[in-house]
């Protein structure tokens, strides 16, 4: 589920290329223009590691190579795309999906209407987990699941809902492991190759592009998942993600953070440990009780 800047070890003996700032300010000042998405936000030493990955595949012998090479809006969104390497599974860290099963769902359950935000997205796999679980805990049908990213290569990929088979084999045990009341095979379609996730789950999620660091709260939700996200921004972007997740929750809403991630002081006030073990917490001020009949 989330749009990182993680990348894969180097080679043995390879030798990734310095980087000069001022070349790689002007490549994130022309990805901007081109794409609108905000690199200046992003923890530096994590970009230039993943912007180096890049440049060693591609054989550029600098940072104004690769820029020059990006001569419209179409290569730019794609290299901004390579930038933000999407590292997602379905129900990936099984014990956070059975702290929401288990601990979470029941809260959803005095809800008249369920909304939830999976925010950075990535290809979709957290959404139609979330999706599966509701589904599975029987309140899917007053449930709607947001998920966000801002790379629309990305989001295309998760509105089609097609993944390979050696994933779903993968994300099967996964769904056991996070206590999966049927079998995965109920939610998808599978082909000779890969396998589309079931019309009914994809009609409950709506895929939209939106920017954590520059955009603002669109609903107000009982869940919030945004998880392993955070932690590749610089710390006043950092800062500002928190108080909008705080901001778009409803009173006693819930917020899924990542296993290496936590709120920070600043809007720690504002919440109060759910499933520490999980990263969940809780938004603290709940609601008001309904009157006596």
């Amino acid at each position: 589920m989330d749009a990182s800047l993680q990348d894969p070890p180097p080679p043995p003996g390879d030798s990734r290329p310095e980087l000069a700032r001022e070349e790689v300010d002007a490549l994130v000042d022309h990805l901007f223009v081109r794409t609108g998405m905000d690199f200046r936000c992003y923890a530096r030493r994590a970009f230039e590691r993943r912007l180096r990955h890049v440049m060693l595949h591609d054989g550029a012998g600098s940072v104004a190579d690769l820029r020059d090479a990006v001569r419209s809006d179409v290569e730019a969104a794609a290299l901004a795309g390579r930038l933000l390497v999407p590292v997602t599974a379905m129900f990936r860290d099984p014990p956070l999906w059975r702290a929401l099963r288990e601990r979470v769902v029941p809260e959803l359950r005095e809800e008249r209407v369920v909304r939830v935000w999976v925010a950075g997205c990535s290809s979709g796999e957290e959404a139609y987990s979330m999706a599966i679980l509701l589904e599975e805990e029987g309140i899917a049908e007053r449930s709607r699941i947001y998920a966000t990213d801002v790379d629309e290569g990305a989001l295309a990929r998760a509105r089609a809902g097609t993944y390979g088979l050696e994933q779903m084999r993968e994300y099967t045990r996964a769904h056991q492991l996070a206590g999966g009341a049927a079998s995965l095979s109920d939610h998808y379609v599978a082909g000779a190759s890969a396998a589309t996730m079931k019309e009914r789950l994809r009609r409950r999620l709506v895929f939209a592009r939106h920017n954590l660091t520059s955009d603002g709260s669109f609903q107000v939700f009982q869940l919030v998942l945004c998880r392993n996200v955070i932690i590749y921004f610089c710390p006043a972007a950092q800062e500002r993600i928190h108080a909008l997740l705080h901001a778009s929750l409803a009173p006693g809403g819930f917020l899924a953070l990542g296993h290496r991630e936590l709120v920070p002081l600043a809007t720690a006030a504002g919440y109060q440990p759910w499933d520490e073990s999980s990263k969940v917490w809780r938004r603290a001020d709940l609601p008001a009780p309904a009157p006596a009949g």
